[in-house]
């Protein structure tokens, strides 16, 4: 970067530009002399040197590049003096660290961008963190290697390791050197499992502290005050960056709460960055694993794993409480921000004994694994959980709990299988508990399980009517809630619209009168539903619209996805065109909603309701606006992000 600044000054400019590396130098002393020899200029200390530097350069352009000064940084104001004499003089710095002098323009040198898109292979190879480990990999295999076009595992392999390095393009260069000995998809499978020893044998003709990722870094770390560099082990223990907080929290546990003073000097070092989100810091991924290896060697990771553990589970705690009010939003985004250093401390507690802590927390945050659709990695930790010896030892309550969370996101996922075998065992342990809010819940989870499984969708309601009456035996509880709101869902579907109208108005309201924003989106839209089964369709779409505020507002994707499939029910009733066009453009939206929470939009079926909904919705635009105008429609639709789709309902 540094050299290409320069070759664009001397060319724009016409200067002179002078190279001096500051990397062997041992103290700041010797800074100016260096630089001396650079310019040409004999004794830069003398007085008089900046005369003979003025006629050196004869008030021409001069850039001065002087490469790694963050060890010699005293020699600081020393350069800033010289830059004061020499108006024609631009000194161009690389350091770790800024020299904090007047007239200092900082530019952070950020890492190559990474691919996004996983399918567009074109895109992948153009993508300039994996065009540099292409190139890498070329010098590293042969020279003819160059010439053909790489193929799909190469590039794939190229985009997983670049991501795992964050775009750094040390590390990059070092992964790609490594082509020669070892194919790029076992360079990847060594990154993932935190092994910072495969970014090593770099050129040997290069710097030595460029040879290998680990001399890089120590070459900066040695530079850290005591206190920072006990600091940046510690924060190797965090997945997916930190909060000042956290940290924070972090050392107080461990038992230094004052070591987070140090951040700043990390982040003057550019070890730490911050992200946008306030008060986060990020760490690219080959610090992380220096800090985490430095950590190990010092024999201090195991005090901060449990330590992690602890203070993630009782903050998640605190954040689950958020849960449940009217604004969840705050802690919905800070637990997705966090979901990584969550799931590291959630499989810590499971893998140490503390298997009953962990499924408290999991179980307490039951909205944001639903509601941020992440239902696959609650089942795998529950399981976990509940795998471990420490299992046989949970009171009833925390285990009917767990399996509950376990079957209901089964059922969600649409894993027919594993929400039947779920759900009985709840049942079974409800019973054996005698425990009518539970009994009430697995019921409720099979009459959903039987009206989204096809082969037996007439089964379906007798469940829901006796849910709802097991829930006489235990009333005002969350299951009473659900067996409403799924009797009520299953009626509509049905055609009794007329009889579900009332469950699914008490189950609006039931949500309402707990202040719980997130569980009014679903019977606001099941309401909206029903509605326009009784021909009430600008009612139905007030429903259905505050449904898609509502869901929108807390990035609930699966919330949105139930709003927007009765709106394009909707616009679809009016059988004009504008409402058919409405209604394709909804139904791409609603299958980019099922491909963004990761499930397969084509082959997903809801219920033979919507199944049947969507297919005469399509038969009717196919008649009225053509086949091919109608696919149009539905492909703008999935072209809307979130964001987008509110918008368009909203016009």
């Amino acid at each position: 970067m540094a050299s290409e600044i320069a070759t664009r000054f001397a060319d724009r400019t016409s200067g002179l530009v002078a190279w001096a590396d500051l990397a062997p130098l041992v103290s700041a002393d010797a800074v100016m002399p260096a630089v001396a020899r650079a310019l040409g200029v004999p004794d830069m200390m003398a007085a008089e040197s900046a005369r003979q530097l003025a006629e050196v350069i004869a008030g021409r352009p001069l850039l001065l590049a002087l490469d790694n000064m963050e060890h010699v940084l005293d020699a600081a104001p020393a350069i800033g003096e010289l830059v004061a004499m020499l108006p024609t003089l631009t000194v161009l710095v690389t350091s770790r660290e800024a020299l904090r002098i007047s007239g200092e323009r900082i530019v952070p040198i950020a890492p190559l961008a990474i691919p996004t898109d996983q399918g567009d292979l074109r895109a992948m190879a153009a993508n300039p963190s994996v065009a540099l480990f292409l190139r890498g990999h070329a010098e590293a295999t042969s020279a003819h290697a160059a010439h053909g076009q790489p193929d799909a595992l190469l590039l794939e392999s190229a985009a997983r390791i670049v991501r795992m390095v964050d775009g750094m393009p040390l590390a990059i260069e070092l992964a790609a050197a490594q082509s020669g000995t070892m194919a790029p998809a076992g360079i990847a499978d060594l990154l993932e499992r935190s092994t910072l020893a495969v970014l090593a044998s770099g050129r040997r003709d290069g710097p030595a502290r460029f040879r290998t990722m680990e001399a890089a870094l120590t070459w900066s770390a040695d530079l850290l005050p005591g206190p920072a560099m006990r600091l940046l082990r510690l924060l190797g223990i965090f997945r997916g960056g930190f909060t000042t907080e956290s940290a924070a929290g972090l050392a107080s546990t461990l038992g230094f709460p004052h070591l987070v003073s140090a951040l700043p000097t990390l982040a003057n070092n550019f070890l730490v960055r911050p992200v946008e989100a306030a008060n986060r810091y990020a760490m690219l991924e080959p610090v992380r694993m220096f800090a985490a290896a430095m950590l190990e060697e010092k024999g201090e990771d195991e005090a901060a794993r449990l330590a992690h553990a602890e203070w993630f589970m009782q903050w998640a705690g605190r954040q689950a409480l958020a849960l449940a009010g009217a604004d969840p939003l705050p802690a919905l985004d800070a637990l997705d921000d966090d979901l990584p250093n969550l799931q590291a401390a959630l499989t810590t507690a499971i893998q140490q004994g503390m298997a009953a802590t962990a499924l408290e927390t999991i179980a307490a945050l039951r909205r944001f694994w639903e509601y941020r659709s992440h239902f696959r990695l609650a089942i795998r930790l529950i399981d976990d959980a509940l795998a471990t010896d420490e299992a046989r030892a949970l009171s009833p309550e925390l285990l009917l709990e767990s399996v509950f969370c376990s079957s209901y996101f089964s059922t969600l996922l649409g894993d027919v299988a594993a929400a039947r075998r779920t759900a009985i065992t709840l049942h079974d342990l409800a019973a054996a508990a005698g425990d009518r809010e539970y009994e009430t819940r697995a019921l409720v989870l099979d009459a959903i399980r039987a009206r989204y499984n096809h082969e037996s969708p007439e089964e379906a309601l007798p469940m829901a009517r006796y849910a709802l009456a097991s829930a006489a035996d235990a009333p005002s509880g969350y299951g009473e809630w659900a067996a409403r709101l799924t009797l009520g869902g299953h009626l509509q579907e049905l055609g009794e619209s007329a009889e579900a109208l009332p469950l699914l108005e008490a189950a609006v309201r039931g949500a309402a009168d707990r202040g719980c924003a997130l569980d009014q989106a679903v019977p606001l839209s099941r309401l909206g539903f029903t509605l326009l089964e009784l021909g009430r369709l600008d009612e139905a779409e007030r429903r259905l619209a505050a449904a898609a505020e509502i869901a929108h507002a807390v990035k609930g994707l699966g919330l949105l996805i139930f709003a927007v499939l009765g709106l394009a029910r909707a616009a679809a009733l009016r059988r004009d065109d504008v409402g058919l066009t409405r209604a394709m453009i909804l139904t791409g939206a609603y299958r980019s909603l099922l491909e963004r929470i990761t499930m397969p939009s084509e082959d997903y079926k809801f219920s033979p309701y919507w199944d049947a909904a969507n297919a005469e919705q399509r038969l009717w635009a196919n008649d009225m606006l053509g086949a091919a105008a109608a696919e149009d429609l539905i492909a703008r639709g999935r072209d809307l992000d979130p964001d987008g789709m509110l918008i368009y309902i909203r016009s």
